[in-house]
């Protein structure tokens, strides 16, 4: 914005033409300044020159340096916002749908299987029978 208010006043002292020699200094920032100097003349000041259109035209450019920015920011605050919002909606249906899955699991785990059905009951039917078996092929052979 100093560089803003230093070019309009440049411009404005080229207006008013004032004496070749006068040099206008920016009130809040002393090292930033400017003199009307003609073609051939030697400037009062170091640095660079600047025609009075180029000082006019860079005037311009940054008057509309702080609306570019704004919106820029605006733009990139509405895309972090909407990939925020899709990260979210994404773990939500992960989330819901390791959930579902975690209650099938747990569903086909903790079944019951029927009493006849259990391992203990098989293996404890299987012994019984064996033995039966055994005796009356025992008996039958004496």
């Amino acid at each position: 914005m100093r560089i803003l208010s230093l070019l309009v006043a440049f411009s404005f002292a080229l207006v008013a033409s004032p004496s070749s020699a006068e040099v206008i200094c920016d009130p809040e920032s002393p090292d930033m300044c400017a003199a009307l100097i003609k073609k051939g003349e030697r400037s009062p000041l170091t640095g660079q020159v600047l025609t009075s259109s180029l000082a006019v035209s860079l005037a311009q450019k940054a008057s509309g340096c702080g609306d570019r920015l704004t919106l820029e920011l605006s733009k990139v605050q509405e895309r972090h916002k909407v990939e925020l919002q899709l990260k979210t909606e994404v773990y939500e249906a992960d989330l819901e749908a390791m959930t579902k899955e975690r209650d099938l699991f747990k569903d086909k785990a903790l079944a019951r299987v029927p009493w006849y059905e259990t391992p203990i009951f098989v293996a404890s039917t299987t012994a019984v029978v064996v033995v039966a078996l055994f005796f009356s092929a025992a008996s039958i052979a004496q």
